[in-house]
């Protein structure tokens, strides 16, 4: 037999076996997905390859930002008020209620130390007497640390003192949280960072134009918990909360109710 006959043999015989053990693999491969659930099953594994996910919105993007922001830049000014700022833990309370006063809310569920900068103007054009500002747990909820929160209030706080020097800033304590009444886990380190915000918090404040409340200590168990009294998942604050924050704020507000 000549060479390249001996090799075109060879050849032959490999591509045989080749396509043998492609048949065999496909047989196979077909057996797997017939038993798994056919084509269905198949599309559930292949679609999302295929498939090109959005990056999450930052929330200074999401609607119920967006949206807020916009219907607080739309309301009437209110020369020389009080305002209070912040999340959720402001914007759910009822202020000028719990006062029996006119008081601004400018608070956003889920807002950010970032998302309250980003908005101050708003806040500000009112040329506010007093601004009670709460911030900062979700930054910590979701995995920042107290170095990151608080890289974000310097800006805050610099561009309040810088546009509104008449008005006193009053900066309120980050409340502890309950983690054995959350239903959701929370960051190990969590206590941890809370109390070293508040503790760069009060090192800011000056006594005077810049006013520093420790809610933190008026809301705490000897576990170091937020009371069970005050709250229902741990974070947020019930119609009591609310009760003993107002006490505690009361010494604060401005004698003038106009």
């Amino acid at each position: 037999m000549r060479p390249a006959t001996k090799s075109m043999n060879t050849l032959q015989r490999l591509l045989v076996c080749s396509l043998i053990l492609n048949l065999v693999f496909f047989g196979l491969s077909a057996f797997f997905v017939y038993h798994r659930g056919g084509l269905p099953y198949l599309i559930s594994k292949v679609a999302p390859a295929l498939q090109t996910t959005a990056p999450p919105l930052k929330f200074i993007e999401r609607p119920q930002y967006l949206g807020r922001k916009d219907l607080y830049a739309n309301l009437p000014g209110r020369d020389g008020a009080i305002v209070f700022a912040g999340d959720s833990l402001i914007h759910d309370a009822a202020w000028d209620e719990l006062f029996q006063r006119p008081v601004l809310n400018r608070g956003i569920g889920g807002d950010t130390v970032e998302g309250l900068r980003l908005r101050i103007g708003e806040v500000l054009r009112h040329h506010p007497r007093q601004l009670f500002i709460m911030i900062g747990i979700n930054h910590l909820i979701a995995g920042e640390t107290s170095d990151d929160v608080w890289t974000e209030y310097e800006k805050l706080i610099r561009v309040i003192r810088t546009e509104s020097p008449q008005t006193q800033l009053l900066l309120q304590s980050i409340l502890p949280v309950n983690g054995a009444v959350r239903t959701e886990e929370l960051p190990f380190h969590l206590a941890t960072e809370i109390i070293q915000v508040n503790r760069k918090l009060k090192e800011t404040a000056d006594g005077k134009q810049v006013v520093y409340i420790d809610l933190y200590s008026q809301m705490l168990t000897e576990e170091d918990q937020l009371d069970r009294r005050y709250t229902e998942d741990g974070v947020h604050l019930n119609g009591a909360g609310y009760l003993k924050w107002r006490d505690v704020l009361r010494p604060y507000l401005s004698e003038r109710t106009s």
